[in-house]
């Protein structure tokens, strides 16, 4: 599944979802600004920056409970 999101600058984030069946898992996710190649969120550069807090929403939105 993918989540796309863009600004009304045209900045955009894509994330791409697998189900494993207990939970969402978080397999890639890439932004791009200003028509710039896109950054691979999860590449070495800025991984120790974005991993963290993506990998935590992620658990937080799998831990809670749906209606």
């Amino acid at each position: 599944y993918v989540l796309r999101m863009m600004n009304a600058h045209g900045d955009w984030w894509l994330f791409t979802f697998r189900d494993s069946g207990r939970a969402w898992e978080l397999v890639a996710a890439s932004a791009s600004s200003d028509d710039q190649t896109p950054h691979e969120l999860f590449a070495p550069v800025y991984s120790q920056y974005f991993e963290p807090f993506l990998r935590h929403v992620t658990k937080a939105a799998n831990d809670t409970k749906g209606i």
